[in-house]
């Protein structure tokens, strides 16, 4: 079965998934308790309600939704592995792909890769389509079974050469099957009447605000052999799919302008997602537990807002509401000054409440990984943890050997691999220790070693010289002993 939890505060839906999972526990003590989410910062506010709620939690799994379907397909004999249609294996195929696009077809892409620099601008176009035919196969199926029969089914002249470039890597013995492709076939064998052993009891999905079509269904087939619950954050308790931009309508009723315009503007995603959950998923159940924030002569500006989201309109009368600081827009010259001036916030609101712990503040950021190399040294006094950073950036091992990679893009200069060199992990494998690392300092600097590695080196730059390279300093040093 499908079931619905939609809720305006978040607080709601974890209270829900607690009381789903003492209402109906695992039949087994080493059974999994399976959650789908986007992000490790879902993940750790999960963890911390479950735990304080149960005080003790366990023998959990957090997926993303493409590692939860292979989960699934292995469950099937379906097995997904790293195929050729992954977005960097095809980055690749596709590249070699661009080297021969003679045919009249690709007339656009020929004007591109034309003067200097084709290697760079045929790898930078290989990306993009690869991320373009990635998104494709979960987002646009129907296009690409067209393409297979030569249909195109739009009136965007770019199609023609996609859907031919798209052909030709279908055509390769070993280009397999698309995950669009891999998709259906696991949807239509979830669809059928068979009874499926091994599959988990029941999955939760939370914190995710949109999912491809073809997911949606993939889910739908899903609840045809276990329970899934859709744990869904909505700031609108009403249906707001209908409303549409005002630049998007040529005359403008009367009606709309009583819409909020937060979620005409800023709810396009939620409103999409609005529209595909009616228009793909059939729910046994749902459960509503929408929660009104403002109280009269008790309440914030941010309460007021909330409230005037919850109901979806502009409030009827003109209440004044005092600026109390619970909204506040800081403008900011640099990251560097955004994450001091929220220090500053988060220090004065402590100050003033008591009751709030560190636990109960959560920062939120497009992209945190830009301000990542900050947060240590602004926070340094405050107990802090970081989520949702790329792997490079959380795992040492792998960054440091991303930054070896890069000295071979580089011009190889003393400070770049000094930079290196000075990491704990490089300098303990060649038995150098920390005080070492001044005096090869001051080595490198007395030995005139600037940049390159050596006359043949210095080569790709239009140089020929040796003075200044690493070999030239090396051999200095060398000959000095």
């Amino acid at each position: 079965m499908f079931y619905l939890h939609a809720s305006n505060r978040t607080e709601n839906l974890l209270q829900h998934m607690a009381a789903l999972i003492e209402a109906s526990p695992s039949g087994s003590l080493f059974e999994r308790e399976y959650i789908l989410i986007q992000s490790q910062g879902m993940e750790r506010m999960i963890s911390q309600h479950m735990a304080i709620h149960f005080t003790s939690w366990c023998n959990y799994q957090f997926l993303l939704p493409v590692t939860f379907l292979e989960s699934i397909a292995e469950k099937l004999d379906m097995e997904i592995t790293p195929d050729s249609f992954e977005r960097s294996v095809l980055c690749w195929r596709i590249e070699e792909k661009l080297r021969d696009i003679d045919e009249d077809v690709y007339t656009p892409l020929q004007h591109y890769l034309t003067g200097s620099q084709v290697e760079l601008k045929r790898f930078q176009l290989a990306r993009q389509i690869a991320n373009l035919f990635d998104q494709y196969q979960l987002m646009r199926p129907e296009m690409l079974q067209a393409w297979q029969h030569n249909k195109v089914v739009t009136s965007d002249p770019a199609e023609f050469w996609q859907m031919h470039l798209w052909n030709r890597l279908l055509a390769d013995n070993e280009g397999g099957k698309s995950r669009g492709k891999l998709l259906q076939e696991i949807i239509t064998a979830l669809h059928r009447p068979d009874k499926i052993s091994g599959l988990p009891a029941r999955v939760s999905i939370f914190g995710v605000h949109i999912l491809p079509p073809l997911f949606l269904e993939y889910l739908q087939g899903l609840a045809r052999h276990t329970d899934v619950h859709l744990f869904l954050l909505s700031p609108c308790r009403d249906y707001w799919g209908d409303i549409r931009r005002r630049k998007d309508v040529r005359e403008v009723e009367e009606s709309s302008s009583i819409h909020h315009p937060l979620l005409l503007s800023l709810g396009q995603q939620g409103r999409d997602f609005q529209e595909l959950l009616l228009e793909k998923v059939q729910f046994a159940d749902e459960f509503i537990s929408y929660e009104e924030p403002y109280e009269k002569n008790n309440s914030k500006l941010l309460h007021k807002l909330q409230s005037d989201l919850l109901a979806g309109r502009f409030p009827e009368s003109s209440e004044d509401v005092n600026a109390d600081g619970s909204i506040r827009v800081v403008s900011c010259h640099s990251r560097e000054r955004e994450l001091s001036v929220l220090r500053d916030h988060i220090i004065d609101l402590m100050e003033k409440n008591r009751e709030l712990h560190l636990g109960d503040i959560v920062v939120m950021a497009p992209d945190i990984q830009e301000y990542a190399p900050y947060i240590p040294a602004l926070f340094d006094d405050i107990q802090h943890s970081i989520a949702d950073r790329s792997i490079s950036r959380r795992n040492v091992c792998i960054s440091l050997f991303q930054q070896f990679l890069d000295l071979f893009t580089g011009r190889f200069g003393w400070s770049e691999v000094f930079d290196l060199l000075q990491k704990e992990q490089i300098y303990r494998q060649f038995h150098i220790y920390s005080p070492d690392l001044e005096k090869l300092h001051n080595w490198v600097i007395s030995a005139g070693i600037r940049w390159g590695l050596s006359s043949q080196t210095r080569e790709r730059e239009g140089f020929a010289f040796v003075e200044n390279s690493w070999q030239s300093g090396l051999e200095r040093l060398l000959m000095g002993v």
